[in-house]
């Protein structure tokens, strides 16, 4: 989380699914080949293709996957005027059942402590490239 964070506070967007605010396909592939479009997904009614029998290609335009990246999430009333709403898009669609619900959000109280000091970290990072 703070790999993705004090970045973002230097203008880069965050590499980790929950902080994008939408779910993107994450590959997850089980022992016997059958892939999965998130770790937090891994069920019968989610798999998307087996890298035995199928491309990628195959798996990232199958009916699973596309109906797990349509399906809605829930948005909580909190959201809605969040001074960090930027910084999580109400996260994905898993995360947004265990950090928040409509009366308190992990992420908020944690960045309200935090960002401050996280600011200043990012300020303060030399960017070498």
């Amino acid at each position: 989380m703070f790999d993705n964070i004090i970045p973002m506070f230097r203008g880069f967007p965050p590499q980790q699914c929950g902080l994008l605010g939408f779910c993107s396909p994450q590959y997850v592939v089980e022992t016997n080949g059958n892939v999965y479009p998130c770790d937090f997904y891994v069920l019968d009614k989610y798999v998307c293709g087996n890298v035995l029998t199928n491309t990628f290609d195959q798996i990232r335009e199958s009916k699973a996957m596309t109906d797990f990246l349509r399906e809605d999430k829930r948005m909580s009333v909190l959201c809605h005027d969040c001074s960090f709403r930027k910084m999580c898009y109400g996260n994905c669609k898993r995360m947004n059942i265990t950090m928040f619900d409509d009366e308190g959000c992990g992420y908020k109280e944690f960045l309200e402590f935090a960002h401050s000091s996280m600011k200043d970290i990012a300020r303060n990072i030399t960017m070498k490239g």
